[in-house]
């Protein structure tokens, strides 16, 4: 899941932060509570030995705490160095059966220990349709200090969901020299007004963007630190067209604002802060050519 946007939030108010996503058979749901007043330790509090139960297109699961073979609920930030790490107390993960479905609503239900029960309700958003995209030749790029940055080029798309965004992505390959190295860089659209676009309505509706993309903290995997940056003849990235139901939309709405207001705390929830929300996707792999190769 997509790390959560925590806001100044009551001491003992329970936490609870779960995005499905459309295709996936994992689920997870993260429960914590705010740090204590004053404490050493700013990180949120785990909350465990809860019971959480999420249903929808047909079948109910049980999340069972930190289970064994799957990883921590929250990936860590696409810029930060760690990689995803093995599960912990408080995140509750399941496989669903037959995976999350598009069109679907799901159900969420959260018994904690001396807390009132939480409740949560989402419908997943359908897949959104490429309407045009640069399939037939690369995008070039031209490296200066470190990154690279392409020319600007259109992409056109449509869906009917609350949200869409192209977020920033690792590169699936890198090459030099003809050769495939193993390493990889952060691909980054780039967009004066964001690449967050918003759909008012609930039909369905075509959209366009216009940017440009940038490669950044490009690095083989066994250079040191402080090597300088790698800079690949070419690369292989997809284009992530991610669609947000109405809850999660409106969470990553107030974390693109900063907003730490507790008045729309809980989209998707009742009985918690935080967001119960799902999202669907639509890859695209573009290539990058450095010009001059």
């Amino acid at each position: 899941m997509p790390p959560p946007t925590y806001i100044e939030t009551p001491r003992d108010r329970l936490i609870v932060h779960s995005v499905l996503t459309a295709g996936s058979d994992t689920v997870k749901v993260l429960l914590t509570t705010p740090a204590a007043k004053g404490s050493a330790n700013p990180n949120p509090v785990r909350v465990g030995r809860a019971i959480v139960r999420l249903s929808g297109g047909g079948h109910e699961v049980t999340l069972v705490e930190a289970p064994a073979g799957f990883t921590e609920c929250v990936a860590p930030l696409i810029f930060e160095p760690q990689q995803l790490g093995p599960v912990q107390a408080g995140c509750y993960a399941a496989v669903l059966p037959g995976g999350v479905l598009h069109g679907t609503r799901y159900t969420l239900r959260v018994e904690a220990p001396g807390r009132e029960v939480v409740t949560g309700e989402t419908v997943v958003p359908a897949a959104p349709e490429w309407i045009s995209f640069p399939e037939q030749s690369a995008v070039r790029v031209t490296w200066s200090r470190g990154s690279a940055l392409s020319l600007p080029f259109v992409l056109r798309w449509r869906t009917a969901a609350a949200a869409t965004e192209i977020p920033p992505v690792w590169t699936e390959r890198i090459f030099r020299g003809g050769r495939d190295i193993e390493g990889r860089c952060v691909m980054v659209p780039v967009r004066s007004e964001g690449t967050l676009f918003t759909n008012p309505g609930t039909s369905a509706r075509t959209d366009s963007m216009q940017f440009q993309i940038m490669l950044v903290n490009c690095s083989s995997a066994d250079a040191s630190p402080g090597q300088p940056t790698l800079q690949p003849d070419s690369a292989y990235a997809p284009i992530l067209l991610s669609v947000y139901d109405q809850f999660y939309a409106a969470h990553v709405l107030d974390r693109a604002r900063g907003s730490s207001s507790t008045r729309s705390a809980s989209p998707g929830l009742s009985g918690a802060y935080g967001v119960f929300g799902s999202v669907a996707t639509q890859p695209k792999r573009l290539v990058l050519v450095s010009s001059g190769s």
